[in-house]
């Protein structure tokens, strides 16, 4: 994430170099989603608040598409810092939204919604029904990453295991295994481009571990290391990994 937040530096000096407002913008929606990530919400809110009025003030005309998005992330950001009624505060103004949105704009948008809904259900303690929503949710059609922008949006946020934490917070462990094998497994049929977080492969090994499953706990903190050897210091899934992988070797 260091890197990223360099090479972004050095994209939004170029962009300032030529004058090209709208590279800027996109590079704050990034940066809003990296600081997320690594959990400095607050900064993430600053370049989410700069994405936003500078995308409305160059490309007026998708107005409520950039207002989706950014109330999307605004609600993601407050799921994370427990404030459930300011991210449920923010779902009349996405489903107003819809309505103005072109149809692969509604389907994206419409798919983000639905994940923050079953996210909410969750953190409310409607398991079943969280459960229930995400297997309703239609998968995101993308058959074609024709673009930079829509590579990276469609793959960093948010996370998509809100079934197998459900399925934890019911005790079942098993149900759990399941969800998580099925994120990790590419079906070629699907026309969901998204790739694959290795953080899936770190909670799926985590599981097994559970089960006494060692011989598997050991291959998946082996791929989430692997994917994950550039990693910056000090994180704490990485250092967990090694740690747990250390003692199944031993």
């Amino acid at each position: 994430m260091e890197k990223s937040l360099i090479d972004l530096q050095k994209a939004e000096d170029s962009a300032q170099e030529v004058g090209d407002d709208l590279r800027k913008a996109f590079i704050n929606q990034f940066r809003a989603w990296i600081y997320y990530e690594r959990g400095d919400f607050e900064i993430s809110r600053e370049y989410n608040e700069g994405w936003i009025n500078l995308m409305i003030k160059l490309l007026p005309d998708n107005k409520k598409y950039y207002e989706f998005g950014y109330n999307f992330n605004s609600a993601l950001i407050d799921l994370k810092e427990g404030q459930l009624e300011a991210a449920k505060s923010r779902l009349p103004e996405m489903e107003d939204a819809l309505s103005e949105l072109t149809p692969s704009q509604k389907e994206r948008a419409t798919f983000s919604m639905n994940l923050i809904k079953a996210e909410i259900m969750l953190k409310e303690g409607f398991i079943k029904e969280a459960i229930d929503a995400m297997e309703s949710i239609s998968p995101l059609n993308h058959p074609s990453l024709n673009t930079t922008y829509t590579l990276i949006s469609n793959n960093v946020l948010p996370d998509r295991d809100i079934a197998a934490r459900a399925y934890l917070k019911l005790g079942d462990l098993d149900k759990a295994i399941d969800e998580y094998e099925r994120l990790i497994t590419f079906d070629p049929d699907s026309k969901d481009r998204r790739l694959i977080h290795p953080k899936y492969h770190y909670w799926l090994a985590k599981l097994y571990e559970e089960k006494g499953w060692e011989g598997k706990a050991i291959e998946h903190y082996k791929k989430f290391l692997d994917l994950w050897k550039d990693a910056d210091p000090g994180l704490s899934e990485v250092e967990d990994a090694r740690a747990k992988l250390a003692e199944l070797k031993n």
